[in-house]
């Protein structure tokens, strides 16, 4: 006689499933990225060594106004300056933090030298900083770029959770005096266009954490003119990847931009009968679609994304260490969403990160199978 089917196992509960399927998920992401950077840390500069090295200048001022010149290696490293005698390893001269620092251009009329720059500490006293000279003016554009730079907070304005991972500060969170104070994190910034090219590193990375800022709660006009600050901020930052060809091979660029990405993005989804709605009472049954109240800045942060997974500006093996494992499985969880526009756009770039990031294809595979276990599962 026929033989009869196995009877299929019952379905697990919902609280074992969601386990299983996390489980599944790390091992999966552990085996493929083991010894990566990971690329979810938001860009500490703890890991990534000497941000630059080399041969300064500096100015002494004697009795009577007499300048002289003194050479010094100098080394810049998590957000500090150090001065040493000849090279590396020579006898240490001095240490500067450079947080919060500035760097200006020194007229050659009070150094009677070209290709000088000050160091204006965030403590010190105005115009009263080092001034140190270059030889070339890319030497001069370098140096002062990097110390601005590094100037500018590894942190990010929500903070760290528990696992030390960065979060989104919520706009609820902000009181009207910090909001008016000079320290904001959502306060006007230069243009990336009009500032000089020293300045735009950091300048971008400031804009990077003005748009970290996430906009909750049920009114989509309460801080309207913040909103809009972070919508042109991010606007910009698009360009800025296809009109720069440099600036995200820089680490830190790169890193801090991912992790705004995560930021923006990686949240959690309203429950189904939160996204739809049937009108009651006229007798249509059909269902307005659901509309998220942030889609005007997710729609600009998924554009930035695809502009950095498609452009040429940025190296291979770079996007391949930030976009890694764990992120590649976060962007495909967002295919929960129930807002339309989100889910056209996580095709586009899935598709896109399948073409261009080749070693990432296997990982995109499985993890779509799991999800589609998971619907099986909760299909039952």
């Amino acid at each position: 006689g026929a033989v009869s089917p196995s009877p299929r196992p019952p379905p697990a509960p919902q609280c074992v499933r969601a386990r299983l399927f996390s489980q599944g998920i790390a091992a999966m992401s552990s085996r493929r990225v083991a010894g990566g950077s990971g690329g979810g840390g938001g860009g500490a500069s703890g890991g990534r060594g000497v941000d630059r090295a080399g041969v300064l200048h500096l100015m002494v001022e004697a009795a009577g106004k007499k300048i002289s010149w003194v050479k010094r290696f100098g080394i810049v490293e998590r957000g500090r300056l150090a001065l040493r005698v000849g090279s590396a390893e020579g006898e240490s001269k001095g240490e500067y933090d450079l947080l919060g620092c500035d760097v200006t251009p020194v007229d050659v009329s009070r150094t009677r030298r070209k290709l000088c720059f000050q160091l204006q500490l965030k403590n010190g006293a105005a115009g009263a900083g080092p001034i140190f000279a270059v030889d070339t003016n890319d030497e001069q554009d370098a140096w002062m770029s990097v110390l601005l730079t590094a100037g500018v907070p590894t942190g990010w304005p929500g903070g760290t959770d528990a696992t030390g991972q960065p979060v989104p500060l919520q706009f609820s969170r902000i009181s009207e005096a910090t909001l008016k104070s000079g320290n904001s994190p959502l306060r006007a910034l230069p243009t990336l266009r009009s500032a000089p090219a020293y300045r735009r590193r950091t300048l971008l990375l400031q804009k990077l954490r003005l748009c970290s800022v996430v906009f909750d709660g049920p009114n989509p006009m309460s801080g309207s003119e913040a909103r809009d600050l972070k919508r042109v901020a991010l606007l910009e930052l698009v360009e800025f990847v296809d009109m720069a060809r440099t600036a995200f091979q820089d680490a830190r660029v790169l890193e801090d931009t991912i992790t705004m990405v995560r930021l923006n993005l990686f949240r959690s989804l309203p429950p189904p009968q939160e996204g739809r709605s049937a009108a009651a009472g006229d007798g249509d049954d059909e269902e307005e679609p659901f509309m998220d109240p942030q889609w005007p800045h997710l729609a600009i942060t998924y554009e930035l994304l695809l502009h950095l997974v498609s452009t040429d500006n940025v190296d291979l093996a770079a996007k391949k260490r930030v976009i890694d494992g764990s992120f590649v499985k976060q962007l495909l969880l967002l295919f929960d969403s129930q807002d339309m526009r989100e889910r056209e756009y996580l095709k586009t770039i899935t598709h896109r990160i399948y073409s261009k990031l080749t070693q990432r294809r296997a990982l995109i595979r499985r993890v779509i199978c799991y999800i589609f276990y998971e619907f099986a599962y909760e299909s039952d």
